[in-house]
């Protein structure tokens, strides 16, 4: 498939959107409604930033993926600026999407997201115009977005005095007065909670979007998805890295079966991907030390299905869909999440499952001690035939015997 650059960004980033909208194993959409409505209001105001402002505000809680089912809504002020986790994220979301191509920006922006306009925001403090105007356009979308959702029978006249005890303490008058034109003329801001309709509308938006603008040399798509691994792995206390080491170690094996240049290509972004699904997942089962409950491991099961879930709405991506979906099949026919055999497993799929598992071995996890390269490759030696399939047992053999980890 030809690659559209502008297309494949725009759905890596709704993606990786979604990876953040978990809570409590189930997807959310508050980031996609707040981004409908922080550009709304953007268009009226500051037109020229409107790119930055949507994808600032599909990511802006890129930096609470590490949280522990902290809810900052639920916060009063006071308390989140005196959580030196949740104080910080705004610091920490930035960074990340300051790595992202074309999104410089919008990392300003998600910097100063928790400011106020009278300066008893975090983390900074900062007041009246030392704040970022695209961050006071997401301050009361995301404002709104709370109002409605504890108030879903709220008409126009309510929300707007409600807001308005907030207008020059939390954002601006100019952006009350958008935010309001933005309700009074579109039908659909007032409505936002029927999520059955956003993805619709967000498709739509993005297509309206001045184009982003990408330094030619720069490998957009591959610096995105490595950090979308890494706010992957964020979720885990104890996997920084994994999904990078999982895509290394599969890379070499593919090479070292002599699979062609495309192969290599579609393992590598797998690789990266294959642990999505991980976000929907509580962190207080991802970070147990014991066994899982069996209601605990139904739900770590489930992640391969929400992974390709998230990633068949990629359309270059499309063909990894059913890579990611069955990287936990066992040769024997005893994986998950439809048990598949032998063959039936997509190739580059048990490649993933035996380099994954890998990792997990020479990797420090606080369920089991960590392996030497030589007791991790004894292992899956055991399992030739039953979890792994023996032709790539016996190249990883070969292949990773001199590897440092």
């Amino acid at each position: 498939m030809e690659l559209n650059l502008e297309s494949s960004f725009s759905q890596i980033i709704n993606a990786l959107s979604q990876i953040i909208a978990w809570e409590n194993h189930q997807r959310i959409f508050h980031a996609w409604r707040v981004a409908v409505l922080a550009t709304e209001v953007a268009r009226k105001i500051t037109p020229e930033d409107t790119s930055q402002v949507f994808y600032a505000s599909l990511l802006y809680d890129v930096g609470t993926v590490s949280i522990d089912e902290t809810s900052l809504k639920k916060l009063s002020l006071d308390q989140q600026r005196t959580h030196p986790v949740i104080l910080e994220h705004p610091v920490k979301g930035s960074k990340i999407v300051q790595e992202i191509p074309g999104l410089e920006q919008a990392a300003e922006i998600i910097m100063d997201h928790h400011e106020r306009w009278d300066g008893n925001g975090y983390p900074h403090r900062k007041r009246d115009d030392e704040i970022n105007f695209g961050a006071q356009c997401l301050r009361i979308a995301e404002a709104y977005d709370f109002y409605l959702q504890d108030n879903p029978q709220l008409d126009y006249d309510q929300t707007m005095k409600q807001l308005g005890e907030q207008k020059n303490k939390e954002f601006c008058a100019s952006v009350y007065e958008a935010f309001g034109e933005v309700l009074a003329h579109n039908q659909y801001c007032r409505e936002i909670n029927r999520d059955e309709c956003l993805e619709e509308v967000i498709m739509e938006l993005q297509q309206e979007l001045p184009p982003l603008q990408f330094q030619s040399k720069s490998d957009v798509i591959g610096v995105t998805l490595r950090v979308f691994a890494r706010v992957i792995d964020a979720k885990h206390r104890y996997t920084s890295g994994h999904s990078q080491r999982v895509s290394q170690y599969s890379i070499l094996l593919v090479e070292a079966l002599h699979l062609d240049h495309d192969e290599v290509s579609r393992i590598k972004w797998a690789s990266l991907l294959h642990d999505a699904g991980k976000v929907a997942i509580p962190q207080y089962i991802l970070n147990k030390p014991g066994p899982l409950s069996e209601e605990e491991y139904d739900l770590v099961k489930r992640h391969p299905e929400i992974t390709a879930e998230i990633i068949k709405y990629i359309d270059i991506f499309k063909n990894l869909v059913a890579v990611v979906r069955h990287h936990h099949e066992h040769f024997n026919g005893q994986g998950y999440p439809d048990k598949l055999e032998t063959e039936q497993i997509p190739y580059l799929a048990r490649v993933i499952t035996l380099a994954d598992a890998f990792d997990a071995m020479t990797s420090p996890r606080p369920y089991q001690r960590m392996k030497t390269i030589q007791e991790a490759l004894t292992e899956l030696e055991r399992q030739k035939g039953n979890q792994f399939d023996g032709e790539i047992i016996t190249q990883a053999k070969e292949t990773f015997l001199g590897l440092t980890v």
